[in-house]
């Protein structure tokens, strides 16, 4: 699934447009991007805020926030997979699960909708809320 994201992302990003990653993990699909189209406009979000300063630092001209995407604002409880990073996400799933308290967003919060060519939502069974 993700090298297949990977590619239809590639395909779909627009130079001077705007490409939006909900749940950009390490990255990986805002590579094929840019590497497709470096003249896309990135704007990334990543709950962990360590996996969203990796992202900064590896990407910077995007635009990283450290937030969770969901129907709501304001300080939001996500858990960690500690065996599985990319298997976080909002929902408590699993025993080897830390809780950390992160800053809840939705996307018409900060995003300009008449900007967005094209978002990719990958937020481990917490799609349709951010959707």
């Amino acid at each position: 699934n993700d090298q297949l994201a990977n590619r239809y992302v590639a395909a779909l990003c627009k130079p001077h447009r705007t490409y939006v990653d909900v749940g950009a993990h390490i990255g990986s699909t805002l590579a094929e991007a840019l590497h497709a189209c470096p003249q896309v406009r990135i704007i990334a979000f990543e709950a962990i805020p360590d996996k969203a300063r990796e992202v900064q630092s590896m990407f910077k001209d995007a635009q990283v926030l450290n937030y969770a995407v969901g129907e709501t604002t304001g300080p939001v409880s996500f858990f960690i997979d500690g065996a599985h990073s990319a298997c976080s996400s909002l929902a408590r799933s699993g025993s080897n699960v830390h809780e950390i308290i992160i800053p809840g967003t939705t996307l018409d919060q900060l995003i300009d909708r008449d900007d967005v060519d094209l978002i990719k939502v990958d937020v481990e069974g917490a799609e349709l809320g951010v959707v």
